[in-house]
């Protein structure tokens, strides 16, 4: 789904925008057809499949990658010693994309993993460090 992310403006507002787009692109049609398409046969048809690579292999339209999956709210454990973080990892496509974020929640807290392509993003941190303070922002405006 590709959705317009305002960089400006009250942290609020900016949240309500990008939920308002997200529940309508969420609702639409399409999405619950293809829903349906690779639900019912494991695999999306080549025609959608096509697209999707057309999509992803052509210019850069975007060049930003946010996956946020609801993970596990109960501690799991490895070799019986509790995993305290997990760090999502969202592949990127150096062709299309400058940054993925994955966004995963596990165990009552809520994790982000960045990759970067370092040719278009030096410097990752930068990127770090400014979620850190848009969710700040976001924490002081709530």
């Amino acid at each position: 789904m590709f959705v317009d992310l305002p960089l400006r403006g009250d942290p609020l507002e900016r949240l309500a925008a990008i939920s308002g787009e997200m529940t309508a692109i969420k609702g639409s049609a399409q999405v619950r057809a293809g829903a349906l398409i690779v639900g019912a046969t494991g695999l999306a048809p080549p025609l959608v499949s096509s697209l999707a690579v057309a999509a992803m292999s052509g210019p850069r339209l975007f060049n930003l990658v946010v996956s946020n999956v609801p993970g596990p709210q109960q501690t799991f454990y490895l070799t019986g010693v509790p995993v305290r973080e997990v760090f999502p990892v969202v592949p990127l496509n150096p062709r299309n994309q400058a940054l993925s974020v994955g966004i995963l929640s596990y165990d009552g807290g809520v994790y982000f993993g960045l990759l970067a392509d370092r040719g278009a993003l030096p410097d990752v941190g930068d990127a770090a460090a400014g979620i850190e303070r848009a969710l700040g922002e976001l924490l002081a405006a709530a």
